[in-house]
């Protein structure tokens, strides 16, 4: 099938901070990508703790819990990349050993070359889908089955309009309790929860653009500002309006 990776919304090389620390109590909507160079974090799910290593790639789901902590005495250093891996699911952490020489070393050597360098971000774009393509081929990410897949895609493409389950399980005729079993089987959430987390992180990139709230809100499929404030102070523990000041460009 045809690949197309979605937004980069944060990118960079780093040490990071003494502060620095991640907990995503519902899954921040996209994966983060870490190649780390140096230090280590500790990485903690409902399946148990794992030491973050140099030398390895990592991938984190979209679409659930999770929290990371390092040691400030010897902080995470590491290339990352905050985006979508569609159409591929991420059900759990993934853990690559980057060996010299290979592929992989060859395709995130040109990623921080790019950052250095230029930081050209369609030229990022163009290798973040190349390491997805690879990524697929080597059978650590899946994309879900056709329906699913269709759904997925008519979100991404809709959000702004009304939606419903009813609609959604209507688009593959399936019957509604059957179509949000398969759905949460696929991606881990429901419908529901789905397209809150996809509008909510449009709505993040969009504030990060300087758009006022209310068209923020609007874009990216919310009709009740009030509701949509609520959902967002939810999710990022902080007011759409004081988003744009509050985020850091860090892992």
């Amino acid at each position: 099938m045809l690949f197309d990776s979605g937004p980069i919304s944060s990118h960079g090389i780093v040490r990071c901070p003494e502060d620095w620390q991640v907990t995503e109590p519902h899954g921040p909507g996209y994966s983060r990508i870490y190649h780390i160079t140096g230090g280590g974090a500790i990485y903690r799910d409902a399946a148990g703790t794992h030491q973050l290593k140099p030398g390895h790639l990592y991938l984190f789901p979209e679409n659930s819990a999770y929290q990371m902590r390092h040691n400030p005495a010897d902080p995470l250093c590491c290339l990352y990349i905050h985006a979508s891996l569609f159409p591929l699911v991420l059900h759990g952490m993934q853990e690559l050993p980057v060996e010299p020489g290979h592929f992989l070393d060859h395709l995130l050597a040109a990623m921080a070359d790019l950052i250095r360098s230029s930081d050209s971000l369609p030229l990022l774009q163009s290798l973040l889908t190349a390491l997805i393509i690879w990524l697929s081929e080597n059978i650590v990410l899946q994309q879900p089955r056709p329906e699913i897949l269709q759904v997925l895609k008519y979100i991404q493409t809709n959000s702004r309009d009304t939606l419903t389950v009813s609609t959604l399980s209507q688009l593959v005729c399936w019957q509604k309790q059957y179509f949000i079993r398969q759905f949460r089987r696929e991606t881990g959430i429901t419908p529901h929860q789905y397209l809150l987390r996809y509008r909510l992180h449009q709505a993040s990139l969009l504030l990060l653009q300087n758009i006022p709230v209310t068209e923020a809100a609007r874009q990216s499929g919310f009709t009740d500002l009030k509701s949509f404030s609520k959902a967002f102070r939810t999710k990022y523990q902080i007011a759409p309006s004081r988003y744009p000041n509050y985020y850091r460009n860090i892992p």
